[in-house]
Parts: structure tokens; sequence; C-alpha cells
């Protein structure tokens, strides 16, 4: 019999109860022999539930509780209370905190009323982006599944957890505790500060609705001793609980709950200098200080002082969310992201109110977007009239677990949806989430889609990431079956990984509403019909010719961006800092596809449209250039939306048609085709189907067909990978119905290497790893292919690629990193600097350059632990130099805002983009010196395998000439003798080159032996069929480095999956999990797992139970509480297969593993236990590693013959049993012919 209990009013009753027979509702009782479980009575059973690890169940508090404090035993299996007494108080003496006068004191998690569905682990959270999650501690005082706990927190899901709320005294303006009931006898203090010890920020937000009420936070703020005496008492109170931070809610100065006639307008420069002071007390102590504020913009306006706040606050949460409820007396949506026609304010929706504060003077990446996990609830007039803005005269009918009138959590609203017939409508261009309704009952919401718009708007932004409101909010127990947390999981998914550093692409669209018929209802939920095609007006215009307006036979294509503006100071590029004459062509960056309808939309409609970049840039078609919109670009190439478009006929028949529209409306002359890539998304050619090359070629033959008649241009921007190439494109049929084909030769070294590499090399290296990573193998590879020449166009990088080194010392080519370099003052992003922050840093901040004097490749510089590879005005005169020897189309270049467009560094405006314009279209002059290496006279530049020459200007660095033959009128020829080289005609020399080793040279390029056909070693000059084209030269376009021939590329690793050929052998690479305790360097985790290089990882070590005889982890804190276990196994999402390796040196000492094999009851024992570890924790098998059978340690005197039959015994009893399953099965083993002899036999065939 347990020793069971009840609460009844503040009384406890003990009851007498059997937990395997009937009992009372609501009854609570000890689990015998685990003092980390209980049981409660549910339905007249007793249901077991777990306490959170590290919990013991206190049954006299009824609650889960810190061991020390539950006084349980493991040995005392009744739990029966040692105090005893049928009418025990345990309510609390009455407390001035505004909390319900009887509270229940229950921590256990009653059951979800659905299947749990197990979700897929996403990637750990970097930190780039905070994930800002608001805990209350009022939660858990609603009953059944809306109770939350402190240890219903996932501490995956978010980086920082603020702890709503304390409160302020009213007579002594210092902050105290909220609801002391929770916060010190339940110890919610401890219990969510304690997740510091998992890595997250913990901090206490003090204010909240409710505590703004009166003029009590003016009172404070407004007076220098009050503010003097909270500051003091606030960190005592901070430092006492283990808070990490403050964060503050007053909402709002001047506008006490939204009214701004309440505040004084002192309100404002106050609650600025509050901040101020605080900040100065925090920083000694390491303390966070952060604040949630407003969206409205009159709010802004008159309650807070931005730029004091953007100096001073670690983060401003803008609380994006309640632009509209039943305040209203009208429906609307409770966040829209971007502005509705039929809106009251124009500033009432996120994208306006985060582009405020940043235009006010936040720094973006201190911007914290909130969204909403519940909806706000009305009550129809009339249920026949239900759309926006329909009357409502009061609040929606609260919900069963949260109690609120019109106020509905998420998991209340997803069970209505799909549980209660409730209809649902969705906006198809995505401005905002949508609205559900069943008769007069209407509530607006943001669910999963809506949520990961926002992530990714977060993220193209590059924000300092997002906070919700709040944790209870979400399906946190999977109510509606769509996993626990599914909202925060989404958040999760987007933002886990860094981001690129520059706001690149915003999901949604500000395009004019379609009427309301089009936009989106079901009935219920789960039939939502997507395919609404927003109505558009077509205005036709006269069309003109799709050919250049411009003079000369070359294109210089400038992609403009929509996103440099958002840049402070010398970095801010607007439509009006475009130089026309330095452009044929200008192609804006970027429009988007919607992922749902798959129709184009804008990037950013505030840049787009609102401040009209759309017509300022199309306006400089008036000057005779070609403006083109393009589609796509690396963020928008996420995911499957482009491959679900070019699959099906009819959506690329619907996108032609809105396209067409869309492109005339807003007067551009054609569409670039930016995604990246068909078949390889995102560079990854294992996501994508093979029917993504012929469907794609299949919309640009039909886009095509479409846009002739209309004279408008087609483009694309293409990779310059030959994996990427030979997968997603029909190169034939993009050069018929191309006008251009931009092919983008430049990232083919990043940070993502973690070794250093040149950006955009022109032709390879010896110590190459990958010898088609180079623009002339990339231009050769797509004329090979089929593509016209002069329909190709050479992408140049206006920018470099940044690294951090790991030595200083090393400082070269493939020198080792850990990551990218630090973000310059202007564009802000990790691994990447503008040309002008690159100049600037070698003339005014001292980095050293080096130049390959071989003129393989541009520079680059290097400074401490920073290093930058780039393209200066030698090698982008060079390139230029080629195109025009090649015979291309011209050139094209990203990106304009990248150049040094206001002569930052003293050379000329746009010294790159001019000196291609000076190769290409004869611009005139012959151009200022602009070499930063030899301009920068303070630098000494290293010489590591470069003559001493290495930094005068190109054209002063000669080659090794050869006496014969002659050039006659060729750039490349044969060698006589030697098929591994060839030979280079410059200025009437011919320099003698050679390939990389196991090429042969062929015709015009480096080839692989088996397509040179140089069998002879000889090849009749007369007959060559090298490339014919001669070089002219002008005073002005002189080259200045040699034009080094067509040769495979530059062979720095790959960095991302996908582009290997499987050539069915296996890398198997084993994972220590004790690495990670090496300091430096040396330390290894599971990120640092490159899974581009290996086929199959072997998880070292599991061990043998020497007492059981059964497997078990080998360190625990590694394994699961870092979640190695885990994150290795996550690997296989990419592909790999994941195997636990059990043994190694140190766990094959002694006899245990000769115990296991030798008997027959312990194999079948291990055997049953193995399978479910490996399913336990989603490996693909095992990995035997006992060192070794008979010859235990490698002294083969110590173990018994008999373990040569037991260890192949055991490995039949697994492989029958692993087979069905489906699991792998392999072994480690000696390679000693003693040892063989002795220990291992043929069975072991038998591992596959």
């Amino acid at each position: 019999m347990s020793s069971v209990r009840t609460r009844t009013g503040t009384s406890l009753t003990l009851l007498s109860a059997s937990p395997s027979g009937s009992c009372q509702a609501g009854v609570f009782s000890t689990y015998p022999g685990n003092c980390n479980k209980y049981l409660m009575c549910l339905f007249g059973q007793y249901k077991e539930f777990s306490c959170a690890p590290g919990l013991h169940w206190n049954n006299k508090q009824l609650s889960c509780d810190w061991p020390d404090s539950a006084h349980c035993t493991e040995t005392d299996p009744d739990g029966t209370d040692t105090e005893g007494g049928n009418n025990e108080t345990l309510a609390p003496s009455p407390s001035t905190s505004t909390t319900p006068p009887s509270r229940p004191t229950s921590s256990i998690r009653p059951p979800t009323t659905s299947t749990s569905v197990p979700t897929t682990p996403g990637e750990d959270l970097s930190g780039y982006f905070k994930v800002v999650c608001y805990f209350t501690n009022w939660a858990w005082y609603r009953t059944g599944v809306g109770k939350y706990l402190p240890e219903d927190i996932d501490a995956n899901l978010c980086t920082h957890i603020v702890y709503g709320f304390a409160v302020l005294d009213y007579e002594n303006l210092i902050v105290k505790a909220h609801d002391s009931w929770a916060d010190f006898d339940n110890k919610f203090y401890e219990r969510v500060v304690a997740y510091k010890k998992k890595g997250l920020k913990v901090s206490l937000a003090l204010g909240g609705w409710n505590d703004s009420a009166g003029d009590k936070y003016s009172r404070l703020v407004n007076s220098a001793t009050a503010r003097r005496k909270f500051v003091l008492q606030v960190v005592q109170f901070l430092d006492k609980y283990g808070f990490d931070g403050l964060d503050l809610d007053w909402e709002y100065p001047k506008c006490w709950q939204v009214d701004c006639d309440k505040g004084p307008d002192s309100d404002k420069a106050s609650f600025a200098a509050l901040v101020r002071e605080l900040r100065q007390a925090f920083n000694p102590r390491g303390l966070l200080l952060s604040s949630a504020v407003s969206p409205s913009k009159t709010v802004i306006d008159a309650g807070y002082d931005v730029k004091t706040l953007g100096e001073n606050l670690d983060w401003v949460a803008v609380m994006t969310y309640d632009f509209h409820g039943q305040w209203d007396k009208k429906t609307g949506h409770v966040a829209p992201l971007y502005f509705h026609e039929d809106d009251d304010f124009f500033f009432f929706n996120a994208n306006y109110s985060i582009n405020y504060w940043i235009s006010e003077g936040v720094p973006r990446r201190k911007i914290v977007m909130g969204m909403p996990l519940y909806g706000q609830s009305f009550q129809l007039a009339q249920a026949s009239t239900n759309g926006l803005n329909s009357r409502a005269p009061g609040p929606g009918q609260a919900g069963e677990f949260t109690r609120a009138a019109g106020f509905l959590a998420y998991y209340e609203i997803c069970d209505r949806v799909k549980n209660r017939g409730w209809t649902v409508v969705k906006d198809p261009l995505d401005r905002m989430g949508p609205y559900a309704f069943k008769g007069n009952q209407w509530v607006s919401f943001d669910d999963a889609h809506m949520i990961r718009l926002k992530s990714e708007y977060i993220r193209a932004m590059d924000l300092g990431g997002g906070m919700v409101w709040a944790l209870d909010l979400d399906d946190f127990r999977n109510r509606c079956g769509d996993g626990p947390h599914p909202l925060l999981n989404t958040i999760r998914s987007v933002l886990a990984t860094p981001g690129t550093g520059a706001p690149v692409m915003q999901p949604s669209t500000v395009s004019p509403q379609p009427p309301p018929s089009d936009w989106q209802h079901t009935t219920p939920a789960s039939s939502i019909d997507t395919s609404a095609i927003p109505s558009v007006t077509t205005t036709t215009r006269p069309s003109t010719p799709g050919t250049s307006g411009t003079t000369g036979d070359f294109k210089v294509v400038c992609y403009f961006t929509n996103w440099a503006w958002y840049r402070q100071g010398g970095g801010k590029f607007l439509p009006s800092d475009i130089d026309p004459e330095l452009c044929t062509h200008i192609v804006y960056g970027f429009a988007v596809l919607n992922g749902n309808q798959l129709l184009i939309r804008p990037h950013d409609t505030w840049a787009d449209y609102d401040n009209k970049f759309y017509e300022k840039v199309t306006a400089l078609k008036l000057k005779g250039l070609k403006v083109l919109l393009a589609i796509g670009g690396w963020n928008d190439s996420a995911g499957d939306k482009y491959s679900r478009l070019v699959n099906s006929p009819g959506a690329r028949a619907r996108f032609i048609a809105h396209v067409l529209d869309f492109i005339q409306q807003h007067n551009f002359d054609g569409l670039d085709l930016d995604w990246e890539y068909p078949k390889c998304w995102q560079v990854d050619c294992k996501k994508g189907p093979d029917s993504d090359k012929e469907a794609f070629a299949a919309l640009v033959r039909e886009l095509s067909m479409a846009f002739k008649p209309k004279g408008l241009l087609l483009s694309s921007a293409v990779s310059p990978s030959r994996a990427v190439i030979s997968a997603g494109y029909d190169v034939p049929v993009l050069s018929q119905y191309l006008d251009w084909i931009a092919v983008m030769t430049y990232d083919f070294h990043g940070q993502w290497d973690k070794i250093t590499g040149h950006v955009a090399p022109m032709y390879p290296h010896p110590e190459d790893v990958d010898v088609t990573f180079n623009a002339n193998f990339s231009i050769h590879y797509w004329i090979r292919q089929g593509a016209d020449p002069k329909k190709i166009v050479m992408g140049m990088p206006m920018y470099g690629q940044s690294f951090s080194l790991a030595d200083n010392s090393e400082h070269g080519l493939n020198a080792p990193t850990y990551g990218g370099g630090e973000a310059g003052e202007a564009t802000r992003a990790r691994g990447f600097l503008a040309y002008y922050e690159i100049c600037t840093n070698i003339k005014k901040k001292g980095w050293r350059v080096i130049k390959d004097k071989k003129g393989r490749m541009g520079p680059y510089a290097y400074s401490r632990d920073q290093w930058v590879s780039f393209d200066d005005t030698s090698m982008i005169r060079h390139k230029a130099e080629f195109i025009k020897a090649m015979g291309l189309g011209g050139g094209m270049i990203w990106a304009l805002d990248l150049d040094d467009f206001r002569d930052i560094c003293s050379c000329e405006q746009y010294p790159l983009l001019r000196t291609i314009n000076r190769v290409l279209r004869g611009y005139p002059g012959p151009g200022p010196n602009c070499d930063i290496a030899a301009a920068a006279d303070n630098i000494k530049v290293d010489i590591h395998e470069l003559d001493e020459n290495l930094i005068a200007p190109p054209d002063s660095v000669l080659l090794e000439a050869v006496d014969e033959p002659t050039c006659g009128n060729k750039i490349f020829l044969s060698h006589s003798t030697d098929c591994n080289k060839y030979y280079l005609c410059h200025h009437g020399e011919l320099l003698e080159q050679s390939c990389p080793e196991g090429l042969y040279w062929n015709t015009d390029h480096c080839d692989w032996p088996e397509n040179a056909k140089c069998g002879s070693l000889v090849e009749d000059m007369s007959s060559s069929t090298s490339i014919s084209i001669t070089m002219t030269e002008q005073a002005t376009t002189s080259p200045t480095t040699k034009l080094t021939t067509a040769r495979p590329t530059t062979s720095m690793r790959p960095s991302t999956p996908g582009t290997s050929t499987d050539t069915g052998y296996k890398v198997v690479c084993y994972f220590t999990n004790w690495a990670w305790y090496r300091q430096g360097i040396g330390k290894y985790t599971p990120d640092d797992i490159d899974e581009s290089l290996c086929t199959h990882i072997a998880y070292g070590f599991a061990v043998l139970d020497g007492t059981t005889l059964t497997i078990k982890p080998h360190d625990s804190w590694a394994d699961i509480d870092n979640e190695f276990y885990r994150k290795v196994t996550d690997l296989k999402k990419k592909g790999l297969k994941v195997l636990v390796a059990i043994g190694g040196w140190n766990d094959s000492l002694g006899d245990k593993y000769s115990r296991l094999v030798n008997n027959a009851a312990s194999r079948r024992k291990f055997v049953e236990n193995v399978i479910q570890f490996i399913v336990k924790y989603n490996f693909d098998g095992l990995d035997l590693d006992w060192e070794y059978p008979k010859c235990w340690q490698v002294d083969c005197t110590k173990g018994p013959d008999s373990d040569k039959q037991g260890f192949a015994a055991l490995v039949q009893e697994l492989s029958t049993s692993f087979k069905p399953l489906g699991l792998l099965l392999s072994s480690a083993v000696s390679p000693s012919k003693v040892v063989i002899d002795s220990g291992e036999t043929n069975t072991l065939t038998t591992l596959k």
C-alpha cells in the first residue's frame, strides 16, 4: 500500500490506496523503488509519470523537486510519508503578489490527447541568431495539457530564456518577485536558472502589460535618486537568484499601456537614462540588458530614444504582434508580416516596424523580432460576415485551458482546426498568417508556414534573431500530432545555422491584394488549396528589341542588390549610386518564388515598392541600359519549390503568364533565372531529382517562346562546377534559348573549406585539391558541353572571401582556418569583405599582400589571424582580356555595391568595373595605377615560393620562355615531346607551361589522358586545332598578366557534398568521443565532421559492462548529456552510415569479452541488448573492436583458444539477427599474422 495524497482546498488528505487497484481521480502516489517516477490516478487507474532528469518526486509537496528536498530513497519503495497526519496544511500564508488565492502545487505532466510523433532532431542552434523564449510563471496554474512547468522547457530550442515576470514595488520602486509561491516556494527561479548548465542564458523580465498600469515606472525613471537605488538593488537581486541579466518590459514610456496622452514627455529621455545607467552597472559583471519594445511607430516616436537604446542594450525585442485584437471591434490579424491595402495604418505590420527601428538607429544585429505562439480571437456580429475587418463587438470565447476571452493558445487553435471543423483562410500572397472561424467565433494566428517565413525574413535581414511569446502557448505536448513545439521547432530549423551577414532574401511580398475570392478557404484545414492565383492586371506597352542598346560587342552585366541600402555610412548603396556609363545591362537582385503558388513576387516591398527601387532602377533604361529582374539567389533556392515549379507543366504555364505581367507592370526588360541549382539544390546534387535537368530546360524554352514576341530578354546565372553543370543543365538547350549565360566563376573557395583558398582562381595551382575549380576550366567546360561562346558572360567578384587563421604563422594557401574572417565594418558579414573594405585594410591597416608571380589567381592579404583572397585591378584586367581573347559574350560582376564606388581608397570610383570597361568597351583613358599592393608602401610582403618581385605590376613578371617553335597566329600550342606540357603565346613569345600532375594537354586545355589522344607525343603545328584568336592590343588595354592556358582547375576541396562520384569504395572514419576534451585547435566535436569526406562513421566507443555483459555508453556526459550520439547520427540525413563501435584498447583489458563470447546465453542476451541499443540511439549498425580474441591486448598467452570460435559464433549470431533489420556489422581487426592465426577465422567474411 502506498502513501497517497489528494488536495482539497488548503488541506492534504492522506489516502491509502494500491497502485494496481482502482483509485480516485487526482490522487498521487510514489512509485515503488524509483524516486524519479510517480503515479497519478486518471480515469480510475494509476498512470506512470516521470520527473525531469535529476529531479525526484516529493510526496509531501506533490511535485518533482531537487533530491535534497524530496527526501526519497530507492530503498523506500512505498515512499511512506514519515511525517504522517491526515490534515497537513501545505498552502503558503497570504502573499502580496497578484496570484489566485488557491493554487495547485502539482508538478506532474498530464498525458497528451494524441499519440506522440517523434521529432527529427534539427541542427543545434549556432548562436549567430538568438532565439529568445519567454517563460511565464503562471502557466503552471492551468489544468490538463495546458499546464507548463520549468521541466517542459526544451533547452535545444532556445538560446535565451526570459523569465516573466518580476514586478516593480509601487512604494519603494525596486524589483520584487511577482508570485513568490511559484518563484520561491516552488523554486521556479531555481529550476529555470538551472538551464544555464545546458548553455542557455537566463534573464529576468521586469514589467509586462499588467504591471505597466499607473505611474510607478514613470516615477522611477524620472528620479535620478530612484534610478540609482533601483540599479543597485536590481544588481543584487540578479546575483542572488543567479540570473544572467535583466529584460525591461515597461509598456510603454510616455505611452502608458499604449495611451500616449497619459505619460509625460520626459519619460523618453528618462527611460534612456535608466538604460544607460544599468549598462554602466552591468558591464563589469557581464550581465545582459535587453528590452521588449513596441512595434508602433507612434509609440516609438513618443517613447524611445532609439539611438541610446541601440547603443546600450544587448538586444531590442520588438513585439511585432498584437497589432489587432478585440479592442478594434473588428477582425484583424494578430501579427501581419506585410502591409495589406485594407489596413487602417500603413505601419501596422512587422516589416515596417523592423525597418523603422533600424532606420531610427538600432543596429540590425541587435533587433530580435517577436513572433506570437497564440491567436487573437473575436466574436463576429454576423456569422455570415467573416472576412478581415468584419464587425466584431466582443472577444472570442475563452480557450478551455488558457481561460482568457479574446485569446487562444496555438494548441487550442490547431485542435479547433483539426478536430472541430473550423474553416481556415490563408492569404495567397503570405502577407500575414491564416485566420479560422466557425459560427460567430473567429481567430487570427501564425501557423508553421508563416513562422517559417518570418524566420526566413529574420535570416534574410540578418537580424539578431527571433523572440517568441511564449513557450507555454506552442503545442508543446503534441496535442495536434505535428510533434512537440511545432512552431518553435520551425524557428530552430531556419535559424540554427549562422547567417551570411548580409540581408539577402526577404521571403514575402506586398503585391497588390487579390480580390477576397482569391483568398484560400478550407474546411477542414487538411484540405487547404494552395493553387489560387492572384489576379494581375496586364499593362500593355510597346515591345523593345531584345538586344543591347549599347555600343560594342561585349556585355558588361552588373548586379544591383536591393539590400545594400540598409548598410551604414560609406557602404550604403542606392539606385542613384549606379553609374550608367559602366554597364550595358543591370540585373536587379532579387525577386523570389512564392512557395505555395509558385509565382514570382517581390523580395523586399519596403525597398522595391515603398522606396520605389523598382522604379528608380528601371529609370536607367532612359540612358540606354537594359534592366532585368533576377529571381532566386542562394537563400531562395533552399527547399524544393523551384523543382516543383519546373517539373509541373501546369505550374510552368501559370508562372510564365504571371511573370510576363509582372515584368511588364514594373517596366523590366527581361528575367534572369538564378535558381541555385537544378538537381543540385544549393550545391547538393543528392537533393534534387534527375528530372530537374530536363524540366529546367523546358522552363527556359517556354519562357523564351513567350518572351521573344514581346522583345523581352531571358538570361540565367549558372554554376561553374563541373559536377553541377553535368547534373543540372541541358547546355545546348540553354544556349539556344537564353540571351546570355552568366557563369558565376567565383566562390570556388571560402570559409566552408576550413582552409584558405582563393575566391576566384583564373587557372589551376599545383596545390589544388580539385583541378576543375577555376574560371578557365569552367568556361571551357561550358563551351565543350555545347554553349555558344558569344552567349557566355564570365562572372568576376567585387569582393573577397575571408578566413580566420588557426595559426597566425601559417598564412599561405591551404592554411588551416577555424572560421570565416571578421565581418567588415560596412558589409557586416563574417567570411566576406567588399573590395573597398579590403583596399582600406591594405592601405590604412597594414595588411600584407601576396601575389602569384604566374598570375594564376588574384592576390591575398593577411594581418594577424585575418586572411582574405580577392581580385585586384590587375587580375580583373587579365580576366577581361581573357573574355576578349576567347570571344565570349562579355563580363558580369557581383555586385555594384561591393566595388570601391565611393573612391574610399583614393584611386577612382569603381576601379574594378572601370578596368573591365577599358578592356571590353574602350572606356577612355588608361586609368590611374590602382595596384593596391604596390601603393601600400608600408607593407612587407612575404615571398614564400615566390620571387623577390612578387608585388611588382604583373606586366613586369615574365615566365621562362623557350626558343622554339614560334607562335604563328595561335594562343596555345602543344608541346612536341611531353604530353603534360604546352606552350602559351605571349607577345610573340612561347612560354612553356605544365598541366597539373596526371593530366595531359588537349588542344586548348588540360584534360584526362584518355581524352587527350596524345599517344604519339608529337602534334603537327600546321594542323593544330588550338584556338586561333589573335590578341589585339591597345595602349589602354594591354594585359598586365600573361594569358595562361586553358587548364582544368584550382583544387581546394569542394565545400559541399554531392559533387563527388560514388566509386563503390568505402571511406570509414572513426569519431572519438574524447577529442572534445582537448584544448585549443585540438578540440574536435561532431560539428567538425566533414560529411563529404566519409561514407561511414564509426562512433568510438561504447563499452561492455563487465557484470551484465551488455553494451553501455562509454561517456554519458559526451554521448547523452551533450548529445554526441544524436549529433553524429544526424549525419545519416546527409547520406552517411553511422555505426557504434564497442571496445577499443582500454576496454579490451581483462576477461569480460572472453566471458561474453564463450557463453551462448550471454551472447544471446548481448545480441538482444545491442539491437535495442542501436535502435534507441539511431545507429546503422555495430563495429566490433575487441583487441583481441585469444590475444588480449596483443598477449596471446592470456586468452583461451576457445576465444577464436567463440568470437566467430558471436559474429554469426549478430549477422543473423542484423540482416533482417538492415543493420550493418563490421569489425576492426589486428594486422599481426600471429594474432590473425590465433584469434580470427574465415567466419568474419560474414561481416558486411
